[in-house]
């Protein structure tokens, strides 16, 4: 059996602190993850942690149904792990919505410049 290398790849990257909010935020966390982790598929293919797809295809990467998929999609919204961009044709059509991973670290500094608090500690 060969050993996994990381120059193997390729390699699907998840930021390890938004999979734990994840597993402690939500009381049923498990179909969360599989979204998450289908988000993260996609970004680690298209090397970028912004991305425009298709709902369909976030569907199919992790086999949960569309209503079930909506759902997830917005609660990693509404707990600030995803930015999502909703787009619509002038014939109120939807076409595929753009996404933003983003990072734990990102929101604590968000959070901490709201308050006023510095990236330091107290000395």
């Amino acid at each position: 059996m060969k050993t996994r290398e990381t120059q193997d790849g390729p390699w699907m990257w998840a930021e390890k602190a938004s999979l734990e909010k994840i597993r402690t935020c939500l009381e049923k966390p498990s179909m969360t993850l599989l979204v998450y982790w289908a988000l993260c598929e996609i970004a680690s293919d298209e090397r970028t942690d912004d991305f425009i797809i298709p709902m369909d295809k976030i569907v199919s990467k992790c086999g949960l149904t569309r209503p079930t998929v909506d759902k997830q999609l917005k609660l990693l919204e509404t707990h600030g792990l995803v930015e999502i961009h909703r787009s619509r044709t002038n014939q109120n059509m939807r076409i595929p919505s753009a996404y933003t991973l983003t990072t734990c670290e990102s929101q604590d500094k968000d959070r901490q410049n709201r308050r006023g608090e510095s990236d330091f500690p107290p000395m």
